[in-house]
């Protein structure tokens, strides 16, 4: 009886801290690079933008343009993403992306994780690392605004 308190405790607080938060849009720009295989790796920029749920889950489209040698590859993922509260944070993404370029092209399932620091209300700073395919592999750091 003594933990089954507990758990419900635990439990409705856990939900009402999900609750609570306003859902909304965010969108941002990132930079960093994407790597090929037998093609190697390059810098990459691009925009993401995403609508958050409640403070632990939302969905992102990323758009990524690989710049370079074998540039003009482009990289469009759609990922759900599980993040952890407080203002450092850390997050993990699955979903799918699409690729098209010099180098590689096609469409597969895609995993990624990262760490994030909230600045404010308003604003995050996010360091993560995506494996896109089994051929293609990134890291970006994102700036990123919530409406």
């Amino acid at each position: 009886m003594k933990y089954r308190n507990s758990f419900t405790i635990a439990l409705g607080m856990f939900v009402s801290t999900v609750m609570a938060q306003e859902p909304g849009w965010h969108a941002g720009v990132n930079a960093g690079y994407v790597d090929i295989k037998f093609a190697g790796g390059n810098t990459a920029a691009g925009l993401n933008v995403g609508y958050d749920f409640n403070e632990n889950i939302s969905l992102d489209a990323e758009y990524t343009y690989k710049t370079g040698s074998f540039s003009g590859g482009h990289l469009v993922s759609a990922f759900l993403t599980l993040t952890t509260t407080g203002n450092v944070y850390i997050k993990g993404k699955i979903g799918g992306t699409g690729a098209s370029g010099d180098a590689v092209s096609g469409a597969s399932a895609s995993l990624g994780a990262g760490i994030g620091y909230r600045i404010n209300d308003d604003w995050a700073l996010e360091l993560d690392y995506n494996q896109y395919s089994s051929d293609v592999k990134g890291g970006n750091f994102l700036l990123k605004h919530s409406f």
